[in-house]
């Protein structure tokens, strides 16, 4: 089974990157504030096509994310 290329929202390209990176450092905010001990990391995605930069929080982060952040809708 194969599956339809993922399209990117904004050019329409189908060539996509990913890679898993840090979302804290010593030179920038934490990018995820969801507890002292609990490993911080998020998935970007990266258009080849046009660079539009997409990132996401890992599933096993979704419930904190949940309680600690303010649900705006």
């Amino acid at each position: 089974m194969t599956t339809a290329p993922t399209l990117c929202r904004h050019c329409g390209g189908t060539e996509h990157y990913t890679k898993e990176v840090s979302a804290v450092g010593p030179y920038g905010p934490d990018l995820l504030p969801v507890g002292f001990f609990t490993k911080r990391t998020l998935r970007i995605e990266v258009c080849a096509g046009c660079g539009l930069v997409d990132w996401f929080v890992p599933e096993r982060l979704l419930d904190k994310v949940k309680t600690r952040f303010t649900r705006i809708s």
